[in-house]
């Protein structure tokens, strides 16, 4: 006789409450690591530090997220149990959370649900707590250097995230190569913003000296590259 409907949903709630709960606990393993990250990151020098990461079998770029999250409220105050429940225990996701205020932490993991939600989706979610990127009001019609430097942090965690939720199926060397040719379009645009092409002077000679002659000549396109972050 198959189990009843009402025994399977039990089942279902009890062991769901203890993969929560079983989460938890990993979210404050992350903790812990991030205190032991910093405080290894203090006594190894900087010369030794790749080395002594390739020993502990991880990279400079998940350190650097531990490093992140070592400088939150929650090192000297771990997350309760209810926030711990609705924390999902994905690194990249807690390097975002870890920069909110308890109260504001709070209030988002109530509101978005980060286990399920694609870490851009979350790095996304924590910026618009933290005012990155910042949208002019009516009255604030200016943009600063600085507003320009948070959306474009931003956007570009954003960008990372997206790529790493990827799956590797989707991401063959080929798609790598599209990908990376649509992103350098965007950044040539970028380029282009920054250095507009300068009107010609009307009076000028319609020809250039030879001077100009060789300087055009020895001029380069650039290629712009993006270091990824963790």
């Amino acid at each position: 006789m198959p189990t009843s409907i009402g025994t399977l949903v039990k089942e279902i709630q009890t062991l769901t409450n203890k993969m929560a709960s079983t989460e938890g606990k990993a979210v404050l393993h992350a903790i812990e690591l991030s205190r032991c990250y910093t405080a290894l990151r203090k006594q190894v020098k900087n010369r030794q530090w790749e080395k002594t990461l390739a020993a502990l079998g991880t990279t400079p770029r998940v350190a650097c997220r531990y490093l992140v999250i070592s400088k939150s409220w929650w090192i000297k105050q771990a997350p309760g149990p209810e926030l711990l429940a609705l924390m999902p225990c994905d690194l990249h996701k807690l390097e975002a959370l870890s920069k909110l205020e308890q109260q504001a932490l709070s209030v988002l993991l109530k509101a978005v649900n980060c286990k399920d939600s694609s870490r851009g989706e979350v790095i996304s979610a924590v910026d618009g707590v933290l005012g990155v990127p910042h949208t002019p009001s009516a009255d604030d019609d200016e943009v600063t250097l600085s507003d320009l430097k948070k959306r474009w942090e931003g956007s570009i965690r954003k960008i990372i995230a997206d790529i790493e939720d990827l799956d590797n199926e989707d991401l063959d060397d080929e798609a790598r190569e599209d990908l990376w040719t649509d992103l350098s379009k965007k950044f040539s645009e970028v380029e282009a913003a920054l250095y507009p092409p300068e009107e010609e002077d009307p009076d000028a000679s319609s020809g250039p000296s030879d001077d100009e002659d060789d300087e055009l000549g020895d001029e380069t396109d650039e290629d712009d590259e993006e270091a990824a972050v963790s």
